[in-house]
């Protein structure tokens, strides 16, 4: 229950703002916003709360004597907490790059396949370091390897960003693909070991369900809020861009409403006509100008969310510096299995 409020705060985040109200959020005719605030904020202390007493209420039971359903006493330990840190945030990173990256492609004409086949040096990349680098950490301590993993990746998020151009051609991405394919690959051998192999093999079933967890709570955020970055970022330079062709002034109370307009009206356009039937209702200025700017709209708002996936891989390098120095002896079964499961997820 407090994972699913966290997940369904973050969804509702671009529609409603993350501190400040974008618009009243209604229940049941109701219309909440208290102080302007947004519901978001609200639903992101309750699901922490649900948290907090879930875990209290586990401790309660072990001090009781009663079985409980899981004991967290592995959360103590430094390597696997930031462990575990470093994966969700390498997990939101992962889920919300996949997820942009081919709506983006399609957005500018490419069909499905197209965008499959251009996708294809990620998931060939990924396959092959995931498979050939698990073993390192027996050599090497796996806080360098997550580490050179995560300046791959980072690489690979600068470089699509840099050549993203109105001329862009698909050719252009193989190289930011490869070299975050190989990232992910040589991160997500590693990064369930780490913490798995800091819990007593008592408690690992447990610490691999919450690790398990961590991670799909980690893609769903990554989906919800890398993607809600896209969708706000595009209306808002298709405003600017509007308002600049229609040489029209505004201030940025009127901007906000223009933008929230445009998301709820071409927001519920289900074809091309319905579409071209609301853009019909703008300046005819701006009809004429339209297919001139729409595609540096979706560039700009394209690069504005690799920037937040930039950010999500900087806070899991800050994660991995707090990990041990120490190489792994053996990696345990369920880590394995653990770590092959985080693959196959991300492919």
């Amino acid at each position: 229950l407090g994972i699913g409020t966290l997940v369904i705060a973050a969804s509702l985040a671009s529609r409603y703002g993350w501190w400040i109200a974008r618009r009243p959020f209604s229940l049941a005719g109701v219309e909440i916003s208290p102080f302007g605030l947004s519901i978001v904020p609200f639903l992101l202390v309750v699901g922490v709360l649900i948290l907090v007493a879930f875990i209290n209420w586990e401790d309660t039971c072990v001090t009781l004597g009663k079985l409980p359903l899981f004991q967290g006493g592995f959360f103590g330990s430094r390597q696997y907490t930031f462990g575990l840190l470093t994966n969700a945030s390498c997990a939101i990173s992962i889920a919300g790059f996949l997820f942009i990256i081919p709506v983006f492609l399609q957005s500018i004409g490419l069909t499905g396949l197209e965008t499959g086949i251009i996708l294809l040096p990620y998931s060939v990349t990924l396959s092959l370091f995931s498979l050939t680098t698990a073993s390192l950490s027996q050599k090497i301590p796996p806080k360098y390897i997550i580490q050179f993993g995560l300046v791959l990746m980072l690489t690979g998020v600068w470089m699509t960003y840099d050549i993203l151009t109105v001329e862009l051609t698909a050719p252009e991405l193989f190289w930011g693909f490869v070299l975050f394919g190989s990232g992910t690959g040589i991160v997500l051998a590693q990064v369930s070991n780490v913490p798995l192999s800091a819990v007593p093999p008592s408690e690992s079933g447990t610490a691999s369900g919450v690790l398990e967890t961590t991670r799909e709570m980690g893609i769903a955020f990554g989906v919800a809020v890398i993607g809600g970055v896209f969708i706000f970022s595009m209306y808002s330079h298709l405003t600017n861009g509007i308002l600049k062709q229609g040489e029209i002034t505004v201030d940025e109370t009127t901007r906000q409403e223009i933008i929230i307009f445009l998301e709820d009206t071409l927001g519920k356009a289900k074809t091309p006509q319905e579409e071209d039937k609301l853009l019909a209702q703008l300046p005819e200025k701006v009809q004429q100008s339209i297919d001139t700017f729409l595609p540096s709209v979706l560039i700009n708002a394209q690069k504005t969310t690799l920037v937040t996936v930039f950010d999500c891989l900087l806070f899991s390098l800050f994660f991995s510096a707090f990990l041990p120095k120490t190489r792994l002896k053996q990696k345990t079964t369920i880590a394995t299995d653990a770590a092959s499961k985080g693959a196959k997820a991300m492919e």
